[in-house]
C-alpha cells in the first residue's frame, strides 16, 4: 500500500510539473512574441490575419484598423508587392516555405520588407494556418544603396585611373624626346656648356616640381594659378607661354592632376612639332570661371594655316576624356593661325 501510495504521489507530481511546464512555455512564448522586433503574423486558411504581435501592429501601421482579423493578407500589399505576396502564400498552401522582398506603401511612407511564409499543418497534414515573419529592411536597403553608390564611384575612378595609366605609359615613351627637346631649347639660348647645364638642371627641377605639386595637393588646396604656373614652367619653355588673368579659385586633387596631364600632353606635342619647337612662336592660356567649372583655353600660334591631323591619337583622346565635365565637352580646333584647345576642370566649392 505504501508502495502504491508513493507511485500515485509521484504520478500526480509528474502531471503537475507537466502542466506547470506547459504554462511556463506559454508565458515564455507570449513574451517572445511581444518583445520580438520582427512583425509576426498568423494568417488563417481564408487569407485573413488572426494574430499580429505588437511590433507588427506598429510596423505595419495596423494600430488604427481595428482588430487584426479585419485585414486580409492581400490588402497589406499593392502592385508588384501584392503579386509576390500572393505567390508566396500559394507556395505555402502547397506545404512549402516561401520568401520574398517587396516594397510596402502606407500613406507617405515607403518601406522595403523581407518576408517569410511557413505553413502550419492540422491533424490531417494539410496547411490550416500560415506563420508570417516580416522584417523591415531599411538598414539593408540603405546598405544596398550605399553599395551601389560605392560601386559607381569605384567604376568611375577605375575608368579615370585607366585613362591616367594609359597616358602615363604614353608619356614615358615620349619622356626622352621631351628631355631632348628641352635640352635643345636651352642650348639655343646659352653661350657656354656650363650655362646650358645650369639651365637644363633648372628645368629638370621644374619638371620634378610639377610632380611634387600633385603630392602637395593632398596637404592643402592648390589654386588654379599655382597649378597652371607650375605646370607651364615645368615644360622648359615657360618664356613662350603667357598666362592671362586666372580666376581666384582652388582646385580639387582630380583637377590638378587633369591640368598637369592635359597641359603636359599639349606641351609635349608643341615641343616636338608646334610653337615650342621654334623661338618666335607664342602660346596663350586663358581661363574663365563658369559656375563650378573652370574653362581653360590653349591657343598655339603656328604662324600659318595648319591642317588638322587625319586621325586622333592617344593625346587627343586624353584631352577629350579628362577635359570634359558634366555637359561641357573639351574641343580641339585648328584655326588660323594655329591650334585652339578648350577644356574644363572642376573647382572647389567656395567656403561659407
Amino acid at each position: 500500500m505504501m508502495m502504491g501510495s508513493v507511485g500515485q504521489d509521484e504520478g500526480l507530481r509528474g502531471l503537475n510539473f507537466a502542466a506547470h511546464l506547459k504554462d511556463r512555455t506559454s508565458d515564455v512564448l507570449q513574451v517572445v512574441l511581444e518583445q520580438s522586433q520582427d512583425a509576426i503574423l498568423l494568417v488563417n486558411d481564408e487569407g485573413r490575419l488572426e494574430y499580429v504581435n505588437p511590433n507588427g501592429l506598429e510596423a505595419l501601421r495596423l494600430t488604427g484598423s481595428g482588430t487584426a482579423t479585419d485585414v486580409a493578407w492581400d490588402d497589406l500589399w499593392c502592385g508588384e508587392a501584392r503579386e509576390r505576396a500572393a505567390l508566396a502564400m500559394a507556395r505555402a498552401r502547397d506545404g512549402r516555405k516561401a520568401r520574398f522582398e517587396a516594397q510596402r506603401i502606407s500613406g507617405d511612407d515607403v518601406s522595403v520588407w523581407g518576408v517569410s511564409v511557413s505553413p502550419i499543418s492540422d491533424d490531417t497534414g494539410e496547411p490550416a494556418h500560415f506563420l508570417v515573419i516580416a522584417r523591415e529592411l531599411e538598414e539593408v536597403e540603405s546598405e544596398r544603396r550605399a553599395e551601389r553608390s560605392a560601386r559607381r564611384d569605384a567604376e568611375r575612378h577605375a575608368d579615370q585611373a585607366d585613362a591616367v595609366a594609359k597616358e602615363m605609359r604614353h608619356r614615358f615613351k615620349n619622356q626622352l624626346a621631351v628631355v631632348g627637346a628641352v635640352l635643345k631649347l636651352q642650348a639655343r639660348h646659352s653661350s657656354t656648356p656650363a650655362e646650358v647645364a645650369t639651365k637644363f638642371e633648372r628645368k629638370l627641377a621644374a619638371l620634378a616640381r610639377a610632380q611634387d605639386l600633385l603630392v602637395e595637393s593632398h596637404i592643402e588646396p592648390v589654386t588654379a594659378r599655382t597649378a597652371l604656373t607650375e605646370v607651364v614652367q615645368a615644360s622648359g619653355a615657360g618664356e613662350q607661354v603667357s598666362i592671362a588673368a586666372i580666376p581666384d579659385c582652388q582646385l580639387p586633387d582630380e583637377s590638378v592632376q587633369n591640368i598637369a596631364l592635359i597641359l603636359g600632353e599639349l606641351q609635349t606635342n608643341s615641343l616636338k612639332y608646334g610653337a615650342l619647337s621654334e623661338d618666335d612662336r607664342e602660346i596663350r592660356i586663358a581661363a574663365e570661371l563658369q559656375g563650378h567649372e573652370l574653362m581653360l583655353t590653349w591657343t598655339e600660334d603656328l604662324g600659318a594655316d595648319t591642317a588638322p591631323p587625319t586621325s586622333s591619337g592617344a593625346g587627343t583622346k586624353l584631352i577629350e576624356r579628362l577635359g570634359s565635365v558634366s555637359d561641357r565637352q573639351a574641343t580641339i580646333a585648328w584655326e588660323p593661325p594655329g591650334l585652339v584647345v578648350t577644356f574644363y576642370v572642376r573647382v572647389r566649392p567656395a567656403e561659407d
